[in-house]
């Protein structure tokens, strides 16, 4: 049986994404992206997570917002589901709005992933980290 294509989006940027708390936010916020990617997989997802992929890149290459997005678009369109980790900041992130509405777009089914709230799956703290 093939597994579920999920496209995980959650926020990644932090304020002008420069100086030190900036860059201790991505962290963290990639660190949490990445761990809950690996939580659903072993649920038997086939889960992307663009920040999981990207974050360790960018250290290597800057791209504007909009040359990320666009091959998010293109993994989003290979995916069956846009699951939305609802860290702080994701109702403020341009990124995942952009995500979220070209999912829309594609006719995906879209989850929201909140520990300890009413969402798509509750958890406790400790299954995340």
């Amino acid at each position: 049986m093939e597994k579920t294509k999920v496209y995980l989006a959650t926020p990644y940027s932090w304020g002008n994404n420069k100086g030190l708390i900036a860059k201790i936010v991505n962290w963290w916020r990639f660190y949490k992206v990445t761990k809950v990617a690996a939580y659903w997989m072993g649920k038997g997802f086939n889960v992307f997570s663009p920040i999981t992929l990207t974050h360790p890149i960018s250290k290597f290459i800057t791209l504007e917002h909009a040359d990320w997005l666009e091959g998010d678009f293109q993994w989003i369109d290979a995916c069956e589901q846009l699951w939305v980790l609802c860290q702080p900041g994701w109702q403020n992130s341009d990124g995942v709005r952009q995500e979220v509405t070209h999912a829309n777009r594609k006719g995906l089914e879209i989850k929201y992933l909140k520990r300890g709230g009413k969402s798509f799956y509750n958890y406790s703290a400790n299954e995340w980290f």
